[in-house]
């Protein structure tokens, strides 16, 4: 190591600068992706049951224009509701089709409606000559209309704005980034006529639908990007120039951190992977994870550097620092990584990406700055032989000293204190419930959460839940056991608060009964397929054999928990004889995103203890010990254990993101524990066996470099509520907190666990 820091130093950076280079031209190949399929593994049954049903029914996804006026059924109003569909159709691109309440067929124009009388050509409010108070009542009665197109009292419509996924040749399917780049187009038109809209309607028109939310949370990944990268390195610099008031030891430390991280995305890039709402976070976590060991290199640097050392040269001091911090560095590192590749391990592709990602970065990373770092000071010479006096200030020797004083005097009252929290912690954690909603993810000021949340309160739900029931005959559907089928799935969601908008094949033929209340089901279902089969085939298949029934789902009702609703649903089908010998399947983006949170959660607890496991067998191989390994675990599984069980006695559900806390600030937290036990050992030794004079010693070196590197990672976790995306803000808050109990924990209970059991011995 002396000989490369003498020699070779400028080779190591001048490598690391052309590799961080050519990464740096690659950015702009990054891309964000958002879609509920990334989260699951290609062969997922809930993933291809859901693509089996879009092939089935069509892959028809569309955004949702919401106006509102006083009175639409004026000829006023229905030529301003005209006016916004044909801005719709002509403005926005990659419009296919503008579904609305003007394509509702009026069946009840006359008294006494006849069939004959319909084949001259069916009625829609937007034709002319109709009776608008005839169409008014018709609409706000329709099956089909209301809390769909129109809202109960009139005042609301929804236009259907459908996105084309073709190519040119209206045949393929397009491909995911192009795909991606439709939504944006046609969200970005979308908010035009919005904007266009605002001044001619009393209330300004909202938008939403999946193409709005799924911009929405691409839109929110690159603004955390940007925002992080800029907060971070303002943050990070002001922090270590505070403590070290020495720009050589800011920028080595900055820089050799970042390194890793553009290696680790540029890899990513050049491999062709995507960021997601899960993996957004991985490069500020990186190069939040390498802090630690850039300090603990400059602190034991600076340690060497004002020790009488005869005359040691810089290279020799480097060489030192680094020999010195290798072996706690590494098993500390080692334990991240373990964390990490648990993660790794995760069914759910985005969590999988993270982990391994994670974990190959660690690994990256510390070797990186192990090297690059030592090499970068080279580049100051003699400018810091003698470190400038700094972090040295009252506050921080005051905060260790107290940390001291009480594992000394009060080391029995430390680990009951500690005993109680665990047992509070874990009670809490037992209430932690595994439910999130789409409008949590949102602050209530954006676009996403005011679209979801006014479609949900005025036009009956947004999220699709699907029944999908197949019979051996195709008459089964146009005869009374068909219906009664129909409404032994339909009379579950009825009762409850949280659906919405409720529509299948019984629907289409109740809305015609209210015209031609003697017309048998076969008849009708005929005639609807002569006039309108597109229609139709939204709710029967062509073959005759199979039936949808869609139930949309209120995000923003309160009592709506999808796990337990599934589980309900499951019951209530299984217990219903109209359905012997029916094929039935419950699908659609309800169901995959409640087969997601299940999979997450029961994955991570897997994760968990397969971190434990893995952690304590890094630490017997390092300690050598059968009873040490278990003293240095207990206090890291606390801040573990707490973060689940603040999070269940405040209420707040595991989601996508803050479902991965408790494991990562297992494998992250421990890193000051063996920091710390392997220094108190050396202080052990040197002091003859004094513990508390071991203990000293400890605090004011290791402990005055991991309240550094602890505080400093905390901060950097404070970066993340920056974020638009709530998850997120979750995910920085709550590692936050673990890594700061982490702190704690390793400058208390640690130490007050070596003076009362007597380990490590000397």
């Amino acid at each position: 190591m002396r000989v490369l820091l003498s020699k070779y130093w400028w080779i190591i950076l001048a490598v690391f600068a052309v590799a961080s280079g050519f990464f740096l031209t690659r950015t702009g190949d990054l891309k964000v992706d958002a879609d509920v399929e990334v989260l699951f593994d290609n062969v997922d049954p809930s993933l291809e049951k859901f693509m089996q049903n879009q092939e089935v029914w069509g892959a028809d996804e569309y955004a949702i224009f919401c106006a509102t006026a006083d009175e639409w059924f004026t000829a006023e109003g229905l030529k301003l509701a005209q006016e916004i569909e044909s801005d719709l159709t002509n403005k926005v691109r990659h419009c296919r089709l503008v579904a609305s309440m003007g394509e509702i067929p009026l069946l009840r124009q006359k008294d006494k409606p006849s069939v004959i009388g319909l084949m001259g050509g069916l009625q829609t409010p937007f034709s002319e000559g109709i009776d608008i108070e005839r169409a008014k009542a018709e609409v706000l009665d329709h099956e089909m209309a209301k809390d769909n197109f129109i809202s109960s009292d009139g005042r609301n419509l929804s236009f259907l704005v459908f996105l084309n996924d073709k190519n040119a040749d209206k045949t393929a399917v397009v491909g995911d980034a192009e795909l991606t780049q439709r939504r944006e187009q046609m969200v970005a038109d979308l908010r035009t006529v919005r904007a266009e809209w605002a001044s001619k309607l009393s209330v300004p028109p909202r938008i939403s639908g999946f193409p709005v939310i799924l911009t929405n949370l691409i839109e929110h990944v690159r603004h955390d990007l940007r925002v992080f990268t800029i907060a971070s390195a303002v943050l990070f610099f002001l922090a270590l120039l505070l403590v070290y008031r020495s720009f050589a030891y800011v920028l080595a430390a900055l820089v050799s951190c970042a390194v890793p991280v553009i290696c680790v995305v540029g890899v990513m890039i050049v491999k062709g992977m995507t960021l997601t709402i899960i993996t957004s976070n991985l490069p500020l976590l990186l190069f939040v994870l390498m802090l630690p060991y850039s300090i603990y290199v400059i602190e034991r640097f600076r340690e060497r550097r004002t020790a009488e050392l005869n005359g040691e040269t810089v290279p020799d001091s480097l060489a030192s620092s680094v020999r010195s911090v290798f072996v706690p560095c590494l098993f500390s590192c080692l334990t991240t990584i373990a964390g990490f590749f648990a993660l790794g391990q995760s069914p759910i592709p985005p969590v999988e990406t993270f982990g391994m990602m994670m974990a190959i970065g660690m690994a990256a990373g510390l070797l990186i700055v192990l090297l690059f770092l030592p090499s970068f000071l080279r580049l100051f010479g003699d400018r810091i032989a003698t470190p400038a006096k700094s972090s040295d200030a009252a506050w921080m020797r005051g905060l260790v000293r107290l940390f001291e004083n009480v594992c000394i005097r009060h080391r029995v009252g430390v680990l009951v204190l500690s005993g109680v929290v665990f047992v509070v912690c874990l009670l809490g954690a037992l209430r932690i419930t595994v439910e999130q909603k789409f409008t949590h993810y949102f602050w209530k000021s954006s676009e996403a959460y005011q679209g979801l949340e006014y479609i949900d309160q005025r036009l009956g739900g947004l999220m699709p839940l699907e029944v999908v029931m197949t019979a051996d005959d195709a008459s089964f559907w146009t005869e009374d056991k068909g219906q009664a089928a129909l409404e032994a799935v339909e009379e579950f969601f009825r009762p409850l608060s949280g659906t919405g908008n409720l529509s299948s094949l019984r629907s289409v033929c109740d809305e015609a009964r209210k015209a031609f209340p003697e017309m048998p089901v076969k008849q009708i279902i005929a005639l609807i397929r002569t006039a309108s089969p597109e229609f139709l085939q939204q709710y029967l298949t062509k073959d005759g054999k199979t039936v949808r029934i869609t139930a949309r789902m209120k995000e923003t009702d309160p009592t709506l928990k999808r796990l337990e609703l599934l589980e309900q649903l499951d019951a209530h089908l299984a217990g219903k004889t109209e359905l012997d010998g029916l094929k039935v399947e419950v699908t659609g983006a309800f169901v995959l995103y409640a087969q997601v949170l299940r999979t997450l959660v029961d994955s991570q607890r897997d994760s968990f203890l397969l971190v434990l496991g893995t952690i304590l067998v890094m630490l017997f191989v390092l300690f050598r010990s059968p009873v040490l390994p278990f003293i240095v675990m207990l206090p890291q599984v606390l801040p573990a254990v707490a973060i689940l069980g603040i999070m269940g006695w405040a209420g707040i559900p595991l989601d996508l993101v803050t479902v991965m806390v408790a494991s990562i600030a297992m494998g992250v937290g421990v890193d000051a524990a063996i920091q710390y036990t392997m220094r108190y050992r050396i202080e052990l030794a040197a002091a003859d066996g004094d513990r508390e004079e071991a203990l000293r010693r400890s605090h004011r070196t290791i402990g005055r470099a991991i309240w550094i590197s602890t505080s400093v990672i905390v901060a950097g976790f404070c970066v993340l509520v920056l974020s638009d995306f709530f998850p997120s803000v979750w995910f920085g808050v709550f590692t936050g907190i673990a890594m700061l109990m982490s702190q704690f924990a390793a400058l208390t209970t640690l130490p007050s666990l070596f003076l009362v059991t007597g380990y490590p011995q000397k």
